[in-house]
Formats: C-alpha cells, structure tokens, sequence
C-alpha cells in the first residue's frame, strides 16, 4: 500500500489539513450568522427610530425569546385568541362577488399612489436635465 491510496494522504507524502479547511469553512459560516443577526437588530432600532413603528429591540428580544420557546415546546405557537380567530376565519362562509363590485366596495376619495400627473412633470423636468447635461458635456469636449 503506497501513500497515495491511504486517505487523507497527499501524492507529496505531507498530512492534508482537513482540520483547517473545516475550521475556515465553520468561522465563515459563524461570521455570516453574526453579520446577519447584526442586520436584523439594526432593522429593528431603524424602524422603531425612523417610523415610529415597531417594538425596537424590547421587541426583538422578546420575539426571540418567544420564537426560542416555540422551538423548545415550552409554549404553543399560537395564543388562544389567535387560534380562535384563525378558526373563525378558515369556517366563515365564502362570499360570492365579482371583481368590479369588489374593487367599488373598496374605493377610497383622493389621488392614488401614483398621481400621473405629478409623475409625468418629474419625468419632464428629468429629461430637460439629462438634455442640459448632455449639452454641457458635449460642448466642452469639442
């Protein structure tokens, strides 16, 4: 039996280091997973702060510890109250309506999201701009 054929060998006789190899893999995957609760506890100070929406980091902290139970069956992963509801909604009768008098019934005063003219003026005034530039530029290379 040769050097080659035993595993774990390196046709050079030297030990591979699959230890070194597992331990770069595991400390990328620990830093991502650090990165990632990072991101999740700073979009929680984010929309509590910028918002005013959101329970901030008490929340969080409380959803985890929450979420944390649910996985460790100490607790139900749904209150009475939601349970409740949810059977209400999933045995209520279907109504019958069409599209029209379902998009009627749900009509609100005002303009919408989108005004088109609001959005046909910034269009306007963005293409007068991109023109200037363009014009600019050109003249001074010339």
């Amino acid at each position: 039996m040769n050097a080659s054929s035993v595993a774990g060998a390196r046709p050079d006789g030297a030990k591979s280091s699959h230890n070194g190899e597992v331990l770069e893999y595991l400390s990328i995957i620990i830093v991502a997973l650090v990165a990632a609760g990072v991101v999740i506890a700073a979009a929680a100070f984010v929309t509590t702060e910028r918002f005013g929406t959101g329970r901030g980091a008490r929340g969080l902290r409380q959803d985890a510890r929450r979420t944390w139970d649910v996985v460790r069956r100490r607790r139900p992963m749904t209150t009475p109250a939601v349970s409740d509801e949810l059977e209400r909604v999933v045995t209520a009768e279907p109504v019958e309506t069409t599209m029209d008098d379902f998009f009627a019934a749900n009509v609100t005063p005002g303009t919408g999201y989108l005004d088109a003219e609001v959005l046909v003026d910034r269009v306007g005034r963005a293409a007068s701009a991109a023109k200037a530039v363009a014009t600019r530029t050109t003249s001074s290379h010339e």
